[in-house]
């Protein structure tokens, strides 16, 4: 389970961290099942870029949840609770800079594109 300011996973699956030359390189990609939503449990990929100093270490304040206070990009269904994994699904970026983001319950795959 990952907590950080303002930005909860309720359960995270799978994070991946973005390889170098691609966009986003060094952001962490998350992907988050079980978010609580008014209809319903949903799953969700986020991109945060985590607080690093500049030898590369994560920083993180005592007694203080580590993370950014956001997300630099996100994606969730349009109809929230129509996509919803509890396992073995992930988030990888391409060269493209879109998502492939997998979801395993359903056994389908799509791009998620940022806007």
């Amino acid at each position: 389970m990952v907590t950080v300011t303002r930005l909860t996973s309720v359960c995270s699956t799978n994070t991946t961290s973005v390889p170098q030359g691609l966009p986003g390189a060094g952001n962490l990609l998350l992907f988050s099942n079980n978010d609580p939503g008014p209809d319903g449990r949903y799953s969700a990929v986020v991109e945060i870029v985590p607080p690093m100093d500049d030898m590369g270490n994560y920083l993180l304040d005592e007694g203080q949840p580590l993370g950014p206070a956001g997300r630099t990009w996100s994606y969730t269904a349009p109809d929230p609770t129509s996509f919803h994994s509890v396992s073995i699904s992930s988030a990888h970026r391409l060269a493209n800079g879109h998502t492939l983001i997998t979801s395993g319950a359903q056994g389908r795959f799509f791009e998620g594109r940022m806007a």
